[in-house]
């Protein structure tokens, strides 16, 4: 959406003499911060607009004047100082940007929309690592059929690059998909090159080649097997020894417990038959204590009364 009119900032509502009391320099930072919140808050809806037909007219000068006054009243390294300053110089520099590409070419509003692409010196570099791997597949290729030919017949380096046109990300993708299926593919025993013979025989010697390097890796499996089978084995052995050692201890503490369970309960009896076998020595115990002391304070009245 394009801006209705230029904006012009607001005139200094600060005098033109320094300011000498507290509420001056109140009033100025208000001022100024409010100034400074109104530019940037143009800036940032003149950036975000996409359709840049019109630029805003900044006036900075009268900014700076407004700074200059506070630098007067307020010590250098005052934190609302340098913050003002700093910003006024942030906006400063956005404005001469925005001034600066005025001239640029205007685009279509659905350029702005268009996904991002990789810089173009990291789409050379695929492009030359992609060269690369074919160039050594194709060595690798030649060198395993025996092939007559080399790969120096065919464009290479900076011939091959130039033949090639731009690549995008599509084409990068699908050239890299390509590359690694191309690099796990073998040749078709049945393909006929320059040589009858020599095809046959590179494709034996390809075969028996793969075949041994198969039984080679079947052997190690079939070794690593064996030995994690014998370990599991020891493993197993070992675990049921330590089961039957733990459950005999198991065993044994739970006879130790039934033995320690009789004999409490045979203290118990012990202890009940002995309780009811002196209750009656205590009672006769207590009756004869009472008895004495009966008699004790008999005596002692007595003797006071005669």
């Amino acid at each position: 959406m394009a801006l209705a009119a230029t904006i012009q900032p607001e005139p200094a509502l600060v005098s033109s003499a320094a300011p000498a009391g507290a509420d001056d320099v109140t009033r100025a930072r208000i001022n100024t911060d409010r100034r400074l919140h109104r530019l940037e808050t143009h800036l940032n809806s003149l950036l975000d607009d996409p359709d840049k037909r019109q630029w805003l007219a900044l006036n900075v000068a009268d900014l700076h004047q407004v700074l200059d006054k506070l630098k007067t009243s307020l010590p250098p390294n005052d934190p609302v100082l340098v913050n003002y300053a700093e910003r006024l110089r942030r906006l400063q520099a956005a404005v001469q940007h925005d001034k600066a590409s005025v001239g640029l070419p205007k685009f279509e509003h659905q350029a702005f929309r268009l996904p991002n692409v990789p810089h173009a010196d990291l789409l050379v570099q695929l492009q030359q690592q992609v060269q690369r791997n074919r160039d050594a597949h194709e060595a690798k290729r030649r060198e395993l059929l025996d092939l007559p030919g080399s790969a120096a017949d065919e464009p290479t380096g900076s011939t091959a690059l130039k033949s090639i046109p731009p690549p995008t990300l599509e084409s990068l993708a699908s050239a890299s998909a390509a590359s690694n299926a191309s690099l796990r593919q073998r040749r078709p025993p049945g393909r006929d090159t320059r040589s009858g013979t020599s095809s046959s025989t590179a494709d034996q010697k390809d075969v028996s080649e793969a075949l041994q390097i198969h039984d080679k890796v079947q052997d190690e499996l079939v070794q690593n097997l064996a030995s994690m089978a014998s370990v599991l084995k020891a493993n197993a052995r070992a675990f049921s020894h330590h089961l039957q050692t733990d459950l005999q201890v198991v065993n044994d503490a739970t006879q130790i417990l039934a033995n320690n369970t009789a004999r409490m309960d045979k203290e118990a009896d012990r202890l009940k038959q002995y309780r009811a076998s002196s209750r009656w020595t205590t009672c006769t115990l207590v009756l004869v204590l009472l008895v004495m002391m009966g008699v004790t304070a008999g005596m002692y009245i007595v003797i006071k009364i005669f």
